[in-house]
Formats: structure tokens, C-alpha cells, sequence
């Protein structure tokens, strides 16, 4: 969103964030220009350690806190089963938003 953009640039901090008008103003989709710029992120793991990757909407985060969300992951007895989990904590936090929710275990 434009508001992340605004964040990660740090022309606002965190708390100016709360309610911004900006919160919802897509700076990138798909379909929405002939070229899009992906955002590309490199990670690495340890072999020898368990090890996570979630994706989520925001739909997720504004719902339940990264506490929560970790200790939903961590406790699941697979990562299926804590995406079910995270999905139904969101939805009754409020679940305002899209709830989209993916984990990977390395």
C-alpha cells in the first residue's frame, strides 16, 4: 500500500499510521499497469533448524497480533492446521478484511 511505502521511506512513523487515509491505496496489482515492479526478497535458512515462512494478507495482521501469531504457529500440529487457526482468530477479532494465510515449513 502507499501507506508502506510512506512507512518503509520513513516519511511517517508507526504511530501516524494508525487510521491513515492512505491505508488502503494500493502502490502495486496485478492487472493494474501493463508492467509491474515485483518486490523480491531473499531469505536464508538453516538446514539444520525448523524454520517457517508465512504469507499473509492484512486482512491476518490487523486482527491478531505477531504474539499471537507466532505462538499459533509454533503450537499447530501442522502448518495447515495453524492457518485454519490464524484464519478463524481473525474473523473473530472483527475479520473486517480478506483473511489469506499461507505457511511453508523448511
Amino acid at each position: 500500500t502507499l501507506l508502506q511505502v510512506l512507512l518503509q521511506s520513513g516519511v511517517i512513523e508507526e504511530d501516524q499510521a494508525i487510521d491513515h487515509p492512505y491505508e488502503n491505496i494500493l502502490s502495486q496489482a496485478v492487472g493494474k499497469e501493463e508492467e509491474l515492479e515485483p518486490d523480491v526478497f531473499s531469505e536464508t535458512f538453516d538446514p539444520d533448524k525448523e524454520s517457517y515462512l508465512l504469507l499473509c494478507s492484512d486482512g491476518l495482521t490487523k486482527e491478531v497480533n505477531e504474539t499471537m501469531i507466532y505462538r499459533t504457529v509454533m503450537q499447530a500440529d501442522t502448518p495447515q492446521a495453524a492457518c485454519d487457526q490464524l484464519v478463524k482468530m481473525a474473523n473473530r477479532s472483527g475479520g473486517n478484511d480478506n483473511i489469506s494465510v499461507v505457511i511453508i515449513r523448511f
